[in-house]
């Protein structure tokens, strides 16, 4: 019986001893944002669309200079004014410096032969690309202005006003996928949802649950409501013990200090 008594006490104790811990795990990761045991496998619901479903969107192929010569890059950006298109600093900056030639293709498909295609130059043209002053993933924001007597509409495209939207639960990014041979060339939207207790905290970071790819950096970010309201910056793989969140989107939202620098560089040229 004393033994049984025992016995009985240990297990009450170990048993106290585990809920005590999950608890103030699970709280601990609640509060800090860390990755806790959960199924958040990315999925590939990556779609094809038409460019004429996102006219402002464009794909961004930038040139720059290295020690072993000239090289290329892609990304892609959307117009949120008839001449201010906004993408990713890191799309047109390249170890801290502004890219050297700039090409867009507004409305570009591979399967369309009339491709919307226009060049601008930025030969250290600090007028042209305008980075947002502070740096770092978080605030890895750029625009490309374009001459003030552009106008995007005449070629057949669209631009989108940026918003603030500080809870949304389902983002898609819209942009031109590259380095991938299956969806080079054409445009494509990745949807996902708001995975919060992975975002980064006092950071205007958002992690979505959908499949990212290299050249979307920059993409348009709409909310459930079709708002623009921030830009993908990043695409993160999270190791977790029963499972992976791989090659997610990160998505950099506006907030009203972002939006305020954005109507800015709007108004300074028009």
């Amino acid at each position: 019986m004393k033994t049984f008594k025992v016995l009985k006490w240990l297990v009450g104790t170990l048993f106290s001893t585990i809920t005590t811990i999950a608890i103030s795990y699970f709280a601990t990761a609640y509060i800090t944002h860390t990755p806790m045991y959960i199924k958040t496998t990315p999925t590939s619901n990556i779609v094809k669309v038409t460019p004429d479903t996102y006219p402002g969107v464009s794909l961004i192929k930038t040139m720059y200079t290295t020690s072993t010569g000239k090289m290329n890059s892609y990304g892609s950006g959307i117009f949120i004014s008839k001449n201010v298109m906004v993408t990713a600093a890191h799309v047109v900056t390249h170890n801290g410096k502004k890219v050297d030639h700039i090409e867009y293709g507004l409305g570009w498909d591979n399967d369309i032969s009339d491709k919307h295609t226009r060049t601008t130059h930025v030969p250290g043209d600090t007028t042209s690309i305008k980075v947002y002053d502070n740096g770092g993933q978080n605030n890895d924001i750029a625009v490309i202005k374009f001459p003030k007597y552009f106008d995007v509409t005449k070629w057949g495209g669209a631009y989108y006003t940026p918003n603030v939207n500080k809870h949304p639960k389902t983002l898609t990014a819209i942009g031109y996928p590259m380095n991938n041979k299956n969806l080079n060339g054409h445009l494509y939207k990745s949807t996902g949802d708001v995975v919060p207790i992975l975002n980064k905290p006092n950071t205007n970071l958002t992690l979505v649950n959908a499949k990212g790819y290299h050249g979307m950096s920059g993409s348009g970010t709409f909310d459930e409501n079709d708002n623009l309201i921030g830009i993908q910056v990043a695409i993160q793989t999270i190791e977790m013990p029963f499972d992976e969140f791989k090659d997610a989107n990160v998505i950099l939202q506006f907030n009203q200090e972002k939006l305020d620098w954005l109507n800015e560089q709007i108004e300074d040229n028009q």
